[in-house]
């Protein structure tokens, strides 16, 4: 089942996780935090355009039912706050906050970021198929290296920049949307297992995505530009930021994980 069939078929109570988004023995993060926040956008965010999604990962999440519980924090003349958390077998196994915010009058204006000039995607490594390499949800995507190295190949630097995008073909007029934008961005693997010597467990345990509520739709296909520095790593663990432009340049987000790492 691929990304826009599994977000559909989200309800006001539960959703099903099909197999073949498996990320080691749990489901691929991105998924996980998009399902939450389809949750909140059906049921709680009242049409604000979110700002800013904070996501903890608990626990493991399986193939199978879910259940969520969306809780209404506060809700102000521009802003709002709201809470999803999702159940699995009565266990809370991830848990998103989201604010949300409407346009509001400013002086102070500075201008976005503007992607750095890369070489193009069609120049760039892909992703080999290594099955049992790597994680079954990565054949959703099409990534490109264009710096940094591939996972687990001793690679001396911290840093790297792409581009990636959805191997499925979206319906003509898919706008993109912050629970997409939460699959592109958690794609990548952490910046750190290029350094790796050999596979090891990783695990992100939290993630904070700020997204740009951008003047003009964008279509949710083809390619995005990525790039994420390495902040900190020590004590099996790892701070990173990242961000995601369109392929005209345009910045959609920007992002902090926290990562444990077990080698």
């Amino acid at each position: 089942m691929n990304l826009l069939d599994i977000l559909s078929n989200v309800t006001n109570t539960g959703a099903t996780i099909p197999d073949g988004w498996g990320q080691g023995r749990a489901t691929y993060g991105g998924l996980v935090a998009a399902l939450m926040q389809t949750h909140l956008e059906k049921t709680t965010l009242q049409g604000r355009p979110l700002r800013s999604a904070s996501i903890h990962f608990i626990g493991p999440a399986a193939p199978g039912e879910v259940q969520f519980n969306s809780e209404l924090i506060r809700s102000g003349k521009s802003s709002l706050q709201a809470q999803c958390r999702m159940l699995q077998d009565g266990k809370t196994v991830a848990m998103l906050t989201a604010t949300c915010g409407e346009a509001r009058a400013s002086e102070i204006i500075v201008p976005r970021s503007i992607a750095p000039r890369v070489a193009a995607p069609e120049t760039g490594q892909a992703m080999p198929d290594l099955p049992g390499l790597v994680p079954d949800f990565t054949r959703r995507f099409d990534f490109r290296w264009i710096s940094g190295g591939l996972p687990f190949t001793s690679s001396k630097t911290a840093n790297v920049s792409g581009w990636v995008r959805l191997k499925e073909s979206l319906p003509e007029g898919t706008l993109l949307t912050p629970a997409i934008i939460m699959a592109y961005v958690d794609a990548w693997p952490p910046t750190t297992l290029q350094m790796f010597t050999r596979p090891a467990p990783i695990s992100t345990m939290t993630w904070t995505l700020d997204c740009e509520v951008l003047a003009e739709s964008i279509a949710a296909d083809g390619w995005w530009q990525y790039e994420a520095q390495t902040l900190s790593c020590g004590d099996g663990y790892t701070v990173a930021r990242s961000q995601l432009w369109s392929a005209s340049g345009q910045l959609v987000a920007s992002s902090q994980q926290h990562v444990a790492g077990f080698l």
